[in-house]
């Protein structure tokens, strides 16, 4: 998923990257559940606020925080497997 054009807010429940990439340039992002990147890359890209209201993992993978905001409100695990 690759987002493009005006910019929006995704309100997503649980993200899983294993593989690949998901781009969200343009757009906000709240994560309602687990977020866990294993694998692959989650870029966030808005100049706005990213919300993630529970767990974040980052596991073998990348994590790009983008221009704006990061608003963390769940416990972050970070392991290098």
């Amino acid at each position: 998923m690759t987002g493009t054009g005006a910019a929006g807010t995704l309100l997503l429940d649980k993200i899983t990257v294993t593989a690949g990439a998901l781009d969200l340039t343009g757009y906000e992002l709240t994560a309602n559940e687990a977020v866990v990147i294993d694998g692959g890359t989650l870029t966030l890209g808005a100049s706005g606020t990213n919300t993630f209201t529970s767990t974040f993992g980052l596991s073998s993978g990348t994590f790009n925080g983008g221009g704006g905001t990061v608003d963390m409100n769940g416990a972050i695990t970070y392991s290098n497997g």
